[in-house]
C-alpha cells in the first residue's frame, strides 16, 4: 500500500463522509454527506495519481448532487440526466485511459449512476451495495487506505441498513452493540436493534 501520509490523511476524512452516508435512512443526507465524501475523495485520488478514479469523483460529486432534485423531475429528464451521466462518466474513462484499471471506477460510477438516478430506498441501497464491491477492489489495488476501510464498511453498513429498511431485527451481539452505542452520534440512530 501506498505510505504517502497526506494523501492517506485525505482518504481517511473521505471515509469519514463517506461512512456517515451509508447508515442514513433518509435519501436527502445520504445523498449530501455522499457528495461531500466524492468532492474529498477527488483530491485523495489525485495526490495518489489516480486520474481515472479522480476524475470519476468528481463527476459522482456533481451526480449526487443533481439526484437531489431527481424525485420532483419528471421521468424523462429523470432519464436525460442519468444519461447525461452515462456519457461523461465514460468519456472521463476514456480521456484518462490506464487500461484495464480505469474499468473499476468507471463501472462503479455507472452502477451508482443507476441508482441515484433510478432508484430509492432498499433498491438504490442494493445496487450501491454492488458499487461498492468494485470500489473496494478498486481501493485495494490502488493502495488507498481509506477506500478500502470505506467500502468495507459501506458493504457492512449498507447490508444493516437494508435489513432494517425490510423491517427485519438486525441482532449484533451484545459486546459489539454496547460498543457501538457508546460512538456519541449511534445511539440517536435506529439501525440498532436488540
Amino acid at each position: 500500500m501506498s505510505i504517502d501520509l497526506p494523501a492517506q490523511l485525505v482518504g481517511l476524512l473521505a471515509t469519514v463522509f463517506s461512512v456517515s452516508s451509508v447508515v442514513m435512512k433518509c435519501d436527502r443526507r445520504l445523498r449530501l454527506a455522499a457528495a461531500t465524501g466524492q468532492a474529498t475523495w477527488t483530491l485523495h485520488f489525485w495526490m495518489l495519481g489516480a486520474p481515472t478514479t479522480a476524475a470519476i469523483c468528481v463527476l459522482t460529486c456533481s451526480r449526487q448532487l443533481s439526484s437531489l432534485a431527481t424525485p420532483r423531475m419528471s421521468p424523462l429528464a429523470q432519464h436525460a440526466l442519468t444519461g447525461f451521466f452515462y456519457v461523461a462518466f465514460t468519456a472521463a474513462a476514456v480521456v484518462t485511459w490506464q487500461g484495464w484499471l480505469s474499468l473499476l471506477p468507471w463501472a462503479c460510477a455507472m452502477l451508482c449512476n443507476f441508482a441515484y438516478g433510478s432508484l430509492q430506498g432498499t433498491p438504490m441501497r442494493k445496487t450501491l451495495r454492488v458499487a461498492d464491491g468494485l470500489a473496494l477492489a478498486n481501493g485495494g489495488v490502488l493502495g488507498s487506505i481509506g477506500a478500502v476501510i470505506t467500502a468495507t464498511l459501506a458493504i457492512v453498513l449498507n447490508s444493516l441498513t437494508i435489513l432494517k429498511l425490510e423491517g427485519r431485527e438486525v441482532a449484533l451481539p451484545e459486546r459489539l452493540r454496547t460498543r457501538l452505542l457508546r460512538w456519541p452520534r449511534l445511539p440517536r440512530l435506529p439501525l440498532f436493534v436488540r
